[in-house]
C-alpha cells in the first residue's frame, strides 16, 4: 500500500504532493525498528502495539534558532507550519518537535535509542528500547533479558521481566535439592560397604568390577556433592540477590572450583564405566577359563589402573583454568564499576575494539590476556596515590559460561573452546 504521510491527517495549503510511504499489508511489531523506519511506520497505524510519536505539531513559532530559511503556510485553516527546502528541490516538513519547542530533528532522530532533543522526548514514547536505570541510556529492547549487561547497573538483567536465579525452573530445584542429596547418601553407603567387602575378592575380575563400582560410585558422589552445593547456593545464599551478584559469582573461585568438582566427578565415572564394560566383557569371552587369583602384583595394576583414570579426570577439569592456558580459555573479564568504559563482562573481541579506538589502529589483533590488561591499566591516570582500579581484573573462565559453573559440554562450532570440548 502507498498511504499518503505529511504530519498525520493535517491539510496544508499550497502542498500538491505528499511522501510515499510503502508498508506492509499486516500489522508489524515495531520493537526492532528505528528513526524514520519507526516513525512511517506506527503514524500509517501499521505497527501491532506502537503508537505515532509525532505529538507536537510542527508550529511556525517553534524552533527559532533553526531553520532561518523556513516558509510558511496555512494548515488545517487553523495554525500556520512551516517546511524546509531538502533534498534538492524539494520542501519538507518531516521534523519531530522536541518538547522543550526550541529544538527540532529529522525523523532519522526519532526512536534511534539516542536522546537527540535533550529532554528525551524523542524517545520516551517509543516502544524500541529499554531505559537503564541509573544513566538513562537506550538500548533496543531486544537487549533486555538477553543474558548480556549492556547498562551499567545491569538493569537491563536484573528486573522482574528477566531472571533472577541460578535455577529459574521450580522443578530443577526440586530435582537438584532430592537428587543431590540421595546421591551423596546413596554412594556413601555403597562406597563404605565395597570398601569393607573389597578384601573378600578372590579373582582379578571380581576385583576390578568391585574396584570401578567403588570409583563410579565416587564419581558419582562428586556430582552429587556439586548438584546439592548448587541447590544451596541458588535456595540460601543468593535466593532473590542472585542478579546482582551474578558476575562476582561467574568469575568467582568458587563457580570454578566446583566446576572442576562436577568434571571431575562426571569424568571418573566415565572412565570407569568404560573399564567395567570391558572387564565385564573379557570375563564373558573368556568365561571357560579359570579365573587368575589375586596377586600383588595384579592388585598394583588394578590401583595404577585407577590412578591413571584419577590423574586423567584431575587433568581435564584443571587444564581450563590453569593461567597459561588463560588465552584459550577465559572468555571475558569484569573490570571495575569505576571504569565506566566497560560494561558486565566484556570478552576479547569486544575490548580489543575499545583499545583500537583508544590507541588507533593496532597491527595485531591476537593479544594476549596479559598484554591487555596492561594497555587498559595504561589508559588510565595512576598519578597522585589514585586507586589503580585495573590492578585486579576478575576473569570469567571455562567453568562461568552460566551459573551453575558447568563443564561446556555443548558448544556451537564457533565457540573457541569447541576443539577442547570435541577432543573431550
Amino acid at each position: 500500500t502507498f498511504p499518503s504521510f505529511i504530519f498525520p491527517n493535517h491539510r496544508f495549503f499550497g502542498v500538491a504532493e505528499r511522501t510515499s510511504v510503502i508498508i506492509p499489508t499486516e500489522l508489524q511489531s515495531c520493537d526492532h525498528m528505528f528513526g524514520e523506519l519507526y516513525v512511517y511506520t506506527s503514524c500509517t497505524y501499521s505497527c501491532i502495539s506502537s503508537s505515532c510519536p509525532l505529538k507536537n505539531i510542527p508550529r511556525y513559532e517553534v524552533c527559532p534558532e533553526q531553520y532561518p530559511n523556513r516558509i510558511g503556510t496555512v494548515a488545517n485553516n487553523e495554525y500556520l507550519a512551516f517546511f524546509t527546502k531538502s533534498f534538492g528541490d524539494f520542501y519538507t516538513n518531516r521534523y519531530f518537535v522536541c518538547d522543550n519547542k526550541v529544538k527540532c530533528i529529522d525523523y532519522s532522530k526519532v526512536c534511534n535509542l539516542v536522546d537527540d532533543c535533550g529532554d528525551g522526548s524523542d524517545e520516551e514514547s517509543c516502544t524500541n528500547h529499554f531505559k537503564c536505570n541509573s544513566t538513562g541510556y537506550y538500548i533496543p529492547k531486544t537487549s533486555k533479558c538477553d543474558g548480556l549487561f549492556d547498562c551499567l547497573d545491569l538493569s537491563d538483567e536484573c528486573n522482574v521481566d528477566c531472571s533472577s536465579h541460578i535455577l529459574e525452573d521450580i522443578i530443577l530445584k526440586v530435582f537438584s535439592w532430592s537428587i543431590g542429596f540421595l546421591a551423596v547418601l546413596a554412594n556413601l553407603f555403597i562406597i563404605s560397604k565395597s570398601i569393607f567387602t573389597l578384601n573378600r575378592c578372590r579373582t582379578i575380575i571380581a576385583l576390578l568390577n568391585k574396584s570401578f563400582i567403588i570409583t563410579i560410585s565416587f564419581g558419582d558422589l562428586l556430582v552429587g556433592c556439586y548438584i546439592f552445593i548448587i541447590a544451596i547456593y541458588d535456595g540460601i545464599i543468593f535466593r532473590e540477590d542472585y542478579c546482582p551478584k551474578q558476575i562476582n559469582w561467574i568469575t568467582s573461585g568458587t563457580c570454578s572450583e566446583i566446576g572442576v568438582l562436577s568434571t571431575i566427578g562426571s569424568q571418573l565415572s566415565l572412565f570407569a564405566m568404560c573399564g567395567l564394560s570391558l572387564a565385564r566383557t573379557y570375563g564373558i569371552y573368556y568365561s571357560m577359563r579359570i579365573p587368575g587369583v589375586v596377586t600383588w602384583i595384579k592388585s598394583s595394576q588394578v590401583f595404577l589402573s585407577l590412578l591413571m583414570m584419577m590423574i586423567s579426570s584431575l587433568s581435564i577439569a584443571i587444564i581450563p583454568i590453569v593461567v597459561i592456558f588463560e588465552n584459550f580459555f577465559v572468555n571475558g573479564v569484569n573490570f571495575a564499576e569505576e571504569l565506566k568504559v566497560f560494561i558486565g563482562t566484556p570478552n576479547k573481541q569486544k575490548v580489543l575494539a575499545v583499545l583500537e579506538a583508544y590507541y588507533g589502529r593496532m597491527m595485531d589483533t591476537k593479544l594476549s590476556w596479559r598484554m591487555i590488561r596492561q594497555m587498559v591499566s595504561e589508559m588510565y591516570s595512576h598519578d597522585f596515590l589514585y586507586r589503580d582500579f585495573t590492578a585486579e581484573i576478575p576473569k570469567v573462565d571455562f567453568y562461568g559460561n552460566d551459573g551453575v559453573c558447568l563443564f561446556k559440554y555443548f558448544v556451537k562450532n564457533d565457540d573457541p573452546q569447541r576443539d577442547f570440548v570435541w577432543t573431550i
